[in-house]
């Protein structure tokens, strides 16, 4: 969920030989550079939907960020993630001035309406039995796409990798959601980003 021009979804594909990777990202330009990476690199049966993942379907503002797409989502917040950027750099060793000019303009966005599903109707549609890995990349909707995940669906995710922005309590609320459905959580922080909000969680089913 959010895979951008699916870099992990290749990896997995070239890993496992038969994996099925079923894979989202909103943003039109990087979902073109998804189909062609998994049309050249993956074996068949991937699908790439060209829409976001939220916790209702329907169609969502999504600010898309041109020069920095990576960082483009349904929550963008030009100021946030101009800091987020500029502690990264200066953690990095990038002196203040150099930082902050290479930061100018890189989140100035582009809006537009996209589509919006859930997990639960990808795993309908594409009818999956199991999910080995359920990678969330998605700028601040980490929350919104794990509360779109049915109750009957939950006993089919194995392991949970989300990148997780700990803005207003998400942290936290993700954690226990994950806690409700049987997960044991290990949460890290890359010592590039501290000082930010941005935490790494790994979450795997309780046996």
């Amino acid at each position: 969920m959010g895979a951008n021009i699916g870099l992990l979804s290749v990896l997995c594909a070239r890993t496992r030989a038969h994996v099925r990777v079923i894979a989202a990202e909103p943003a039109a330009e990087l979902h073109a550079c998804l189909v062609r990476n998994l049309t050249e690199h993956a074996a068949p049966g991937w699908a790439a939907e060209c829409a976001a993942v939220a916790e209702q379907p329907g169609r969502l503002r999504f600010t898309y960020y041109p020069e920095a797409p990576g960082n483009s989502g349904l929550h963008a917040d030009r100021a946030a993630d101009d800091e987020i950027t500029l502690t990264f750099l200066r953690n990095s060793g990038v002196g203040p001035e150099d930082a902050a000019e290479l930061v100018e303009g890189l989140h100035e966005g582009v809006e537009s309406t996209v589509p919006a599903v859930t997990v639960s109707h990808l795993l309908r549609r594409h009818a999956v039995p199991r999910v080995d890995l359920l990678k969330v990349d998605v700028e601040r909707a980490e929350l919104d796409v794990l509360r779109g995940i049915e109750d009957c669906h939950w006993p089919l995710i194995h392991m949970v990798v989300a990148e997780v922005h700990d803005e207003a309590g998400r942290l936290t609320a993700v954690q226990d959601l994950l806690h409700r459905h049987g997960f044991t959580l290990e949460v890290r922080q890359d010592p590039l980003l501290a000082g930010t909000s941005l935490y790494e969680l790994e979450a795997v089913r309780r046996r």
